[in-house]
Protein backbone atom coordinates (compact mmCIF):
# COMPACT_ATOMS: atom_id res chain seq x y z
CA UNK A 1 0.00 0.00 0.00
CA UNK A 2 1.30 3.53 -0.95
CA UNK A 3 0.41 6.70 0.34
CA UNK A 4 -1.40 8.89 -2.57
CA UNK A 5 -2.78 12.68 -3.03
CA UNK A 6 -5.75 11.62 -0.42
CA UNK A 7 -3.38 11.64 2.10
CA UNK A 8 -1.50 14.66 2.04
CA UNK A 9 -1.94 18.55 2.19
CA UNK A 10 -1.49 20.31 -1.08
CA UNK A 11 -3.03 23.91 -0.46
CA UNK A 12 -0.89 26.93 -1.81
CA UNK A 13 2.06 24.67 -2.19
CA UNK A 14 4.06 24.00 -5.76
CA UNK A 15 3.37 20.30 -7.27
CA UNK A 16 5.01 18.21 -9.76
CA UNK A 17 2.83 15.95 -11.23
CA UNK A 18 4.59 13.03 -13.37
CA UNK A 19 1.68 11.93 -16.06
CA UNK A 20 1.85 9.68 -18.82
CA UNK A 21 1.10 11.58 -21.93
CA UNK A 22 3.07 9.49 -23.98
CA UNK A 23 -0.17 9.57 -26.60
CA UNK A 24 -0.30 8.60 -30.44
CA UNK A 25 0.35 11.35 -32.78
CA UNK A 26 -1.23 11.32 -36.45
CA UNK A 27 -1.33 14.13 -38.69
CA UNK A 28 -0.45 16.48 -36.16
CA UNK A 29 -3.32 15.60 -33.87
CA UNK A 30 -3.75 13.50 -31.20
CA UNK A 31 -5.46 9.95 -32.43
CA UNK A 32 -6.15 8.55 -29.25
CA UNK A 33 -6.16 10.33 -25.60
CA UNK A 34 -6.84 7.55 -23.88
CA UNK A 35 -3.76 8.83 -21.30
CA UNK A 36 -4.42 12.38 -20.88
CA UNK A 37 -8.28 11.27 -19.99
CA UNK A 38 -6.78 8.70 -17.34
CA UNK A 39 -4.66 11.47 -15.65
CA UNK A 40 -7.59 13.93 -15.70
CA UNK A 41 -9.06 12.57 -12.22
CA UNK A 42 -5.89 13.15 -10.28
CA UNK A 43 -5.25 16.85 -11.92
CA UNK A 44 -9.02 17.70 -11.03
CA UNK A 45 -8.70 16.30 -7.68
CA UNK A 46 -5.17 18.11 -6.79
CA UNK A 47 -6.84 21.38 -8.45
CA UNK A 48 -9.41 21.19 -6.42
CA UNK A 49 -7.14 21.15 -2.95
CA UNK A 50 -5.40 24.29 -4.21
CA UNK A 51 -3.14 23.35 -5.87
CA UNK A 52 0.02 25.34 -7.82
CA UNK A 53 0.48 22.12 -10.49
CA UNK A 54 3.21 21.53 -13.10
CA UNK A 55 2.45 18.69 -15.46
CA UNK A 56 5.63 16.35 -16.74
CA UNK A 57 6.01 13.95 -19.51
CA UNK A 58 7.73 12.39 -21.73
CA UNK A 59 6.40 11.92 -25.65
CA UNK A 60 8.14 9.31 -28.06
CA UNK A 61 12.14 8.41 -28.36
CA UNK A 62 13.83 12.37 -28.92
CA UNK A 63 17.03 10.47 -27.79
CA UNK A 64 18.03 13.71 -25.45
CA UNK A 65 17.51 16.36 -28.38
CA UNK A 66 14.28 19.00 -28.60
CA UNK A 67 12.82 18.11 -31.67
CA UNK A 68 9.33 20.19 -32.19
CA UNK A 69 7.86 16.86 -33.58
CA UNK A 70 8.20 15.17 -30.35
CA UNK A 71 7.18 18.23 -28.38
CA UNK A 72 4.15 18.33 -25.60
CA UNK A 73 2.33 21.09 -26.66
CA UNK A 74 0.17 18.77 -28.45
CA UNK A 75 -1.46 18.02 -25.28
CA UNK A 76 -2.50 21.38 -24.45
CA UNK A 77 -5.51 21.76 -25.74
CA UNK A 78 -6.51 18.02 -25.04
CA UNK A 79 -5.95 19.10 -21.22
CA UNK A 80 -8.22 22.23 -21.51
CA UNK A 81 -11.11 20.14 -23.16
CA UNK A 82 -10.92 17.94 -20.04
CA UNK A 83 -10.00 20.56 -17.24
CA UNK A 84 -12.95 23.00 -19.23
CA UNK A 85 -10.34 26.04 -18.06
CA UNK A 86 -7.04 27.21 -19.60
CA UNK A 87 -3.78 25.81 -19.01
CA UNK A 88 -0.38 26.93 -20.04
CA UNK A 89 2.37 25.67 -21.83
CA UNK A 90 6.37 26.23 -20.84
CA UNK A 91 9.28 25.64 -23.57
CA UNK A 92 11.57 23.81 -20.40
CA UNK A 93 11.32 21.58 -18.04
CA UNK A 94 14.16 23.11 -15.59
CA UNK A 95 15.12 26.59 -15.58
CA UNK A 96 14.22 30.54 -14.88
CA UNK A 97 11.25 30.52 -16.88
CA UNK A 98 10.10 27.54 -14.96
CA UNK A 99 10.47 28.99 -11.67
CA UNK A 100 9.06 32.16 -12.29
CA UNK A 101 6.26 31.41 -13.46
CA UNK A 102 5.35 29.00 -10.50
CA UNK A 103 5.87 31.90 -7.91
CA UNK A 104 2.86 33.81 -10.21
CA UNK A 105 0.64 31.39 -10.46
CA UNK A 106 -2.66 30.98 -7.87
CA UNK A 107 -3.89 27.70 -6.35
CA UNK A 108 -5.52 25.89 -8.70
CA UNK A 109 -3.46 26.95 -11.74
CA UNK A 110 -2.12 24.26 -14.45
CA UNK A 111 0.79 24.35 -16.25
CA UNK A 112 2.32 22.01 -18.87
CA UNK A 113 6.53 21.18 -19.08
CA UNK A 114 7.82 20.54 -22.15
CA UNK A 115 9.23 16.86 -22.94
CA UNK A 116 11.59 15.66 -20.32
CA UNK A 117 13.27 13.67 -22.49
CA UNK A 118 14.81 16.41 -24.24
CA UNK A 119 17.16 15.77 -21.31
CA UNK A 120 19.34 13.16 -22.01
CA UNK A 121 20.19 12.92 -18.31
CA UNK A 122 16.10 11.90 -18.07
CA UNK A 123 17.41 8.29 -19.38
CA UNK A 124 20.89 8.47 -18.32
CA UNK A 125 22.38 4.96 -17.39
CA UNK A 126 24.27 6.91 -14.78
CA UNK A 127 23.06 7.14 -11.07
CA UNK A 128 24.28 10.33 -10.10
CA UNK A 129 23.62 11.99 -13.62
CA UNK A 130 19.84 10.75 -13.39
CA UNK A 131 20.01 11.72 -9.40
CA UNK A 132 21.13 15.56 -10.27
CA UNK A 133 18.93 15.82 -13.29
CA UNK A 134 16.00 14.88 -10.65
CA UNK A 135 17.56 17.63 -8.00
CA UNK A 136 17.36 20.23 -10.58
CA UNK A 137 13.61 18.97 -11.64
CA UNK A 138 12.36 19.39 -8.04
CA UNK A 139 14.06 22.70 -6.95
CA UNK A 140 11.15 24.53 -7.11
CA UNK A 141 8.52 22.48 -5.61
CA UNK A 142 7.14 21.17 -2.94
CA UNK A 143 5.54 18.01 -3.60
CA UNK A 144 5.86 15.50 -6.40
CA UNK A 145 3.22 13.24 -7.39
CA UNK A 146 3.62 9.89 -9.94
CA UNK A 147 0.27 9.47 -12.11
CA UNK A 148 2.10 7.68 -14.95
CA UNK A 149 1.83 3.84 -13.74
CA UNK A 150 2.80 2.91 -17.76
CA UNK A 151 6.38 4.49 -16.86
CA UNK A 152 6.77 3.13 -13.55
CA UNK A 153 9.13 0.04 -14.94
CA UNK A 154 11.45 2.72 -16.15
CA UNK A 155 14.40 3.97 -13.94
CA UNK A 156 14.50 7.74 -15.13
CA UNK A 157 15.15 10.83 -13.51
CA UNK A 158 11.50 11.62 -13.49
CA UNK A 159 10.00 8.30 -12.64
CA UNK A 160 12.56 7.20 -10.65
CA UNK A 161 14.79 9.51 -9.22
CA UNK A 162 12.35 12.05 -7.84
CA UNK A 163 11.65 9.67 -5.20
CA UNK A 164 14.67 9.65 -3.96
CA UNK A 165 15.11 13.22 -3.80
CA UNK A 166 11.83 13.84 -1.71
CA UNK A 167 9.04 12.27 -0.80
CA UNK A 168 6.78 11.02 -3.85
CA UNK A 169 3.11 10.33 -3.42
CA UNK A 170 0.86 8.16 -5.76
CA UNK A 171 -1.77 9.65 -7.92
CA UNK A 172 -5.24 8.22 -8.41
CA UNK A 173 -4.00 6.49 -11.28
CA UNK A 174 -1.10 4.95 -10.16
CA UNK A 175 -4.00 4.06 -7.20
CA UNK A 176 -6.10 2.45 -9.16
CA UNK A 177 -3.78 0.34 -11.14
CA UNK A 178 -1.96 -1.00 -7.97
CA UNK A 179 -5.52 -1.27 -6.34
CA UNK A 180 -6.96 -3.46 -9.56
CA UNK A 181 -3.74 -5.62 -10.38
CA UNK A 182 -2.71 -5.90 -6.84
CA UNK A 183 -6.15 -7.48 -5.90
CA UNK A 184 -5.86 -9.48 -8.98
CA UNK A 185 -2.72 -11.21 -8.18
CA UNK A 186 -2.76 -11.55 -4.35
CA UNK A 187 -6.30 -11.24 -3.21
CA UNK A 188 -8.22 -12.47 -6.00
CA UNK A 189 -11.98 -14.18 -5.89
CA UNK A 190 -12.30 -17.97 -7.15
CA UNK A 191 -12.16 -19.01 -9.65
CA UNK A 192 -9.53 -16.57 -10.99
CA UNK A 193 -9.03 -17.18 -14.44
CA UNK A 194 -6.51 -15.18 -16.55
CA UNK A 195 -6.89 -15.32 -20.34
CA UNK A 196 -3.10 -14.54 -21.79
CA UNK A 197 -2.71 -14.08 -25.73
CA UNK A 198 -0.47 -12.10 -28.40
CA UNK A 199 2.84 -13.39 -30.40
CA UNK A 200 5.49 -14.34 -28.62
CA UNK A 201 5.31 -16.79 -25.73
CA UNK A 202 9.17 -15.13 -25.05
CA UNK A 203 7.36 -11.77 -24.21
CA UNK A 204 4.86 -13.57 -21.83
CA UNK A 205 7.05 -16.30 -20.24
CA UNK A 206 7.65 -14.83 -16.72
CA UNK A 207 3.85 -13.38 -16.52
CA UNK A 208 2.54 -17.08 -16.92
CA UNK A 209 5.16 -18.28 -14.47
CA UNK A 210 3.80 -15.99 -12.24
CA UNK A 211 0.55 -17.00 -12.86
CA UNK A 212 -0.11 -20.10 -12.93
CA UNK A 213 0.38 -21.18 -9.46
CA UNK A 214 -2.75 -18.54 -8.47
CA UNK A 215 -5.14 -19.08 -10.70
CA UNK A 216 -7.35 -21.70 -11.58
CA UNK A 217 -7.52 -21.83 -15.22
CA UNK A 218 -5.48 -20.39 -17.78
CA UNK A 219 -6.58 -19.73 -21.54
CA UNK A 220 -3.84 -19.07 -24.03
CA UNK A 221 -4.80 -17.63 -27.38
CA UNK A 222 -2.99 -15.59 -30.12
CA UNK A 223 0.01 -17.06 -31.75
CA UNK A 224 1.51 -18.36 -28.88
CA UNK A 225 -0.75 -21.18 -29.10
CA UNK A 226 0.83 -22.84 -31.27
CA UNK A 227 4.31 -22.74 -29.94
CA UNK A 228 2.43 -24.90 -27.40
CA UNK A 229 0.37 -27.09 -30.03
CA UNK A 230 4.41 -27.85 -31.41
CA UNK A 231 6.02 -28.22 -27.90
CA UNK A 232 3.22 -31.36 -27.97
CA UNK A 233 4.33 -33.12 -31.25
CA UNK A 234 1.41 -31.37 -33.23
CA UNK A 235 1.53 -30.03 -36.78
CA UNK A 236 1.08 -26.07 -36.81
CA UNK A 237 1.66 -25.37 -40.43
CA UNK A 238 3.00 -22.02 -41.26
CA UNK A 239 1.62 -21.16 -38.05
CA UNK A 240 4.44 -18.76 -36.10
CA UNK A 241 6.01 -20.76 -33.79
CA UNK A 242 9.51 -19.84 -31.16
CA UNK A 243 11.29 -23.21 -31.87
CA UNK A 244 13.01 -22.04 -28.80
CA UNK A 245 10.54 -21.76 -26.79
CA UNK A 246 9.08 -25.21 -27.50
CA UNK A 247 11.24 -26.83 -24.01
CA UNK A 248 9.14 -24.14 -21.65
CA UNK A 249 5.93 -24.65 -23.20
CA UNK A 250 6.17 -28.35 -22.62
CA UNK A 251 7.59 -27.87 -18.74
CA UNK A 252 5.07 -25.38 -18.01
CA UNK A 253 1.65 -28.13 -20.06
CA UNK A 254 3.94 -31.08 -17.72
CA UNK A 255 3.22 -29.17 -14.77
CA UNK A 256 0.42 -27.06 -14.88
CA UNK A 257 -1.66 -29.26 -17.81
CA UNK A 258 -4.85 -29.16 -15.45
CA UNK A 259 -4.77 -25.51 -15.41
CA UNK A 260 -3.79 -24.46 -19.20
CA UNK A 261 -6.68 -24.42 -21.34
CA UNK A 262 -5.15 -24.28 -25.67
CA UNK A 263 -8.10 -23.12 -28.09
CA UNK A 264 -9.10 -26.13 -30.02
CA UNK A 265 -9.37 -24.80 -33.80
CA UNK A 266 -8.22 -21.65 -35.60
CA UNK A 267 -9.23 -19.68 -38.25
CA UNK A 268 -6.70 -20.11 -40.57
CA UNK A 269 -5.60 -18.89 -44.25
CA UNK A 270 -3.18 -20.53 -46.36
CA UNK A 271 -0.89 -17.60 -45.78
CA UNK A 272 0.08 -13.70 -44.83
CA UNK A 273 1.76 -11.35 -46.23
CA UNK A 274 2.71 -8.92 -43.94
CA UNK A 275 4.88 -6.55 -46.02
CA UNK A 276 0.69 -5.27 -47.32
CA UNK A 277 -0.67 -6.89 -43.96
CA UNK A 278 -3.22 -9.12 -45.53
CA UNK A 279 -4.74 -12.40 -45.82
CA UNK A 280 -4.28 -14.14 -48.58
CA UNK A 281 -6.02 -17.14 -49.54
CA UNK A 282 -9.71 -18.62 -48.53
CA UNK A 283 -10.20 -18.82 -44.83
CA UNK A 284 -11.42 -21.72 -43.45
CA UNK A 285 -12.06 -23.13 -39.76
CA UNK A 286 -9.74 -26.35 -38.96
CA UNK A 287 -9.04 -28.37 -35.29
CA UNK A 288 -5.67 -26.97 -34.25
CA UNK A 289 -4.63 -30.84 -33.64
CA UNK A 290 -5.56 -31.48 -37.66
CA UNK A 291 -3.53 -28.57 -39.51
CA UNK A 292 -2.31 -29.38 -42.52
CA UNK A 293 1.34 -28.15 -43.48
CA UNK A 294 -0.38 -25.26 -46.01
CA UNK A 295 -1.99 -23.38 -43.37
CA UNK A 296 -1.48 -21.06 -40.89
CA UNK A 297 -3.74 -19.64 -37.97
CA UNK A 298 -4.84 -16.24 -37.73
CA UNK A 299 -7.42 -16.33 -34.94
CA UNK A 300 -8.84 -18.78 -32.71
CA UNK A 301 -11.99 -20.65 -34.21
CA UNK A 302 -16.10 -20.85 -33.24
CA UNK A 303 -15.10 -24.47 -30.84
CA UNK A 304 -12.04 -22.01 -28.91
CA UNK A 305 -14.77 -18.95 -28.49
CA UNK A 306 -17.62 -21.56 -27.21
CA UNK A 307 -15.07 -22.86 -24.76
CA UNK A 308 -13.21 -19.44 -23.30
CA UNK A 309 -16.38 -18.72 -23.53
CA UNK A 310 -17.66 -20.78 -20.74
CA UNK A 311 -14.37 -20.67 -18.72
CA UNK A 312 -15.12 -16.73 -19.04
CA UNK A 313 -18.41 -17.01 -17.57
CA UNK A 314 -17.78 -19.23 -14.94
CA UNK A 315 -15.10 -17.06 -13.45
CA UNK A 316 -15.05 -14.54 -10.15
CA UNK A 317 -11.86 -12.59 -11.53
CA UNK A 318 -10.65 -12.26 -14.79
CA UNK A 319 -7.22 -10.75 -15.99
CA UNK A 320 -6.68 -10.36 -19.79
CA UNK A 321 -3.61 -9.69 -21.65
CA UNK A 322 -2.78 -10.36 -25.06
CA UNK A 323 -5.11 -10.57 -28.35
CA UNK A 324 -6.68 -13.86 -29.60
CA UNK A 325 -5.13 -13.42 -33.29
CA UNK A 326 -4.90 -10.41 -35.98
CA UNK A 327 -8.41 -8.81 -35.07
CA UNK A 328 -7.71 -5.63 -37.06
CA UNK A 329 -9.47 -7.83 -40.21
CA UNK A 330 -13.13 -8.08 -40.25
CA UNK A 331 -13.39 -12.04 -40.39
CA UNK A 332 -11.24 -12.85 -37.26
CA UNK A 333 -13.69 -11.68 -34.60
CA UNK A 334 -11.98 -14.10 -31.63
CA UNK A 335 -10.47 -11.53 -29.89
CA UNK A 336 -13.86 -9.36 -29.81
CA UNK A 337 -16.14 -11.60 -29.29
CA UNK A 338 -14.08 -12.79 -26.33
CA UNK A 339 -14.84 -8.60 -25.30
CA UNK A 340 -18.04 -9.30 -25.27
CA UNK A 341 -18.10 -11.95 -23.22
CA UNK A 342 -15.55 -10.37 -20.69
CA UNK A 343 -17.56 -7.46 -20.46
CA UNK A 344 -21.32 -9.96 -20.00
CA UNK A 345 -19.26 -11.57 -17.23
CA UNK A 346 -18.61 -8.18 -15.66
CA UNK A 347 -22.32 -7.90 -15.59
CA UNK A 348 -23.00 -10.94 -13.63
CA UNK A 349 -20.45 -9.74 -10.84
CA UNK A 350 -17.23 -10.89 -11.99
CA UNK A 351 -14.18 -8.48 -11.11
CA UNK A 352 -12.54 -7.92 -14.84
CA UNK A 353 -8.93 -6.24 -15.59
CA UNK A 354 -7.56 -5.58 -19.11
CA UNK A 355 -3.80 -4.98 -19.79
CA UNK A 356 -2.08 -4.92 -22.56
CA UNK A 357 -1.77 -2.37 -25.60
CA UNK A 358 -3.89 -4.61 -28.05
CA UNK A 359 -6.16 -6.29 -24.99
CA UNK A 360 -6.95 -2.18 -24.72
CA UNK A 361 -7.51 -1.62 -28.49
CA UNK A 362 -9.79 -4.06 -28.59
CA UNK A 363 -11.67 -3.65 -25.79
CA UNK A 364 -12.39 -0.06 -26.60
CA UNK A 365 -12.83 -0.96 -30.29
CA UNK A 366 -15.66 -3.36 -29.12
CA UNK A 367 -17.05 -0.68 -27.48
CA UNK A 368 -16.51 -2.12 -24.04
CA UNK A 369 -14.34 0.05 -21.89
CA UNK A 370 -16.75 1.05 -19.42
CA UNK A 371 -18.34 -2.19 -19.45
CA UNK A 372 -15.06 -3.70 -17.35
CA UNK A 373 -13.78 -3.42 -13.83
CA UNK A 374 -10.56 -1.51 -14.82
CA UNK A 375 -8.76 -0.96 -18.29
CA UNK A 376 -5.13 -0.51 -17.45
CA UNK A 377 -2.92 1.94 -19.01
CA UNK A 378 0.54 -0.03 -18.47
CA UNK A 379 1.32 -1.73 -21.58
CA UNK A 380 5.16 -2.71 -20.46
CA UNK A 381 4.66 -1.69 -16.99
CA UNK A 382 1.55 -3.93 -16.98
CA UNK A 383 3.84 -7.03 -17.73
CA UNK A 384 6.01 -6.76 -15.65
CA UNK A 385 4.00 -5.66 -12.36
CA UNK A 386 2.18 -8.89 -13.63
CA UNK A 387 5.09 -10.91 -13.87
CA UNK A 388 5.73 -10.18 -10.19
CA UNK A 389 8.76 -7.85 -11.44
CA UNK A 390 9.43 -4.63 -8.56
CA UNK A 391 8.72 -1.65 -10.46
CA UNK A 392 11.42 0.91 -9.82
CA UNK A 393 8.81 3.61 -9.77
CA UNK A 394 6.53 1.68 -7.42
CA UNK A 395 10.02 1.18 -5.28
CA UNK A 396 9.89 5.15 -4.65
CA UNK A 397 6.62 5.89 -3.45
CA UNK A 398 6.02 6.58 0.12
CA UNK A 399 4.66 3.28 2.03
CA UNK A 400 1.24 3.70 4.11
Amino acid sequence: MKKSIRDIEVKGKKVLLRVDFNVPIKNGAISDDLRIAAAIPTIEALIAKGAKLALISHRGRPDGEKKEEFSMRVCKESVEKYLKKSIRFVSDVIGKEVHDLLESMKNGDVILLENVRFYKEEESKDDEIRLNFAKKLLEPFDLVVSDAFGTCHRKNASTYDVGLVKEMFAGLLVEKELYYLGEALNFPKHPFLAIIGGSKTSDKLKILKGLLPKVDKLLIGGAMAYTFYRSLGFQTGKSFVEEDMLIYCKELLNQYREKIILPPDSLVSKGFDFKTMQAVGDLSMRDNEKMSPNEMGLDIGKKSVKVFSEAIMEAKTILWNGPMGIFEYEEAVGTLLLAKIIAEATEKGAITVIGGGDSVAAIRQGGYAAQVSHVSTGGGASLEFLSGKDLPGLSVLVEQ
